[in-house]
């Protein structure tokens, strides 16, 4: 079975806040190890990051979560395949249906009017000369 975009975009979070978390607590080993003031501050700072865009992706899973929840609802409005079938008469092709208020429509295989030097452009016919 497809999944559906909300099924998906869940997935997709979920796999964004497991990352987010492994990598706040690859920092946060980091932040013990650390030596100077710079690395504690870039440990600190990238822990900070990751924490903003894991709360960010929790509330995603959330989001997607109810969607697909309620994708399952509506399944019954999906359409139905029938028995009619959608081929056309080639050999009639399509045809110009005349509107109120339009002008008439010149017969079926009539030439256009064009400039004079463009008669070639618009032939109708065998192309054999």
């Amino acid at each position: 079975m497809a999944k559906t975009a909300a099924q998906h975009l869940n997935g997709f979070h979920k796999a964004a806040h497991e990352y987010h978390s492994k990598m706040i607590e690859a920092h946060r080993g980091m932040l013990k190890k650390a030596e100077d003031e710079s690395d504690r501050a870039f440990h600190e700072a990238a822990i900070a990051a990751h924490a903003s865009m894991q709360f960010v992706h929790h509330h995603g899973i959330a989001q997607t979560a109810k969607a697909a929840e309620e994708d399952e609802l509506y399944k019954s409005n999906e359409l139905v395949p029938t028995q009619v079938s959608g081929v056309t008469d080639p050999s009639k092709g399509p045809r110009a249906v005349i509107r109120p208020g339009q002008r008439e429509i010149s017969g079926a295989g009539a030439m256009p009017v064009v400039a004079e030097g463009f008669e070639g452009l618009v032939k109708v016919g065998d192309d054999r000369e």
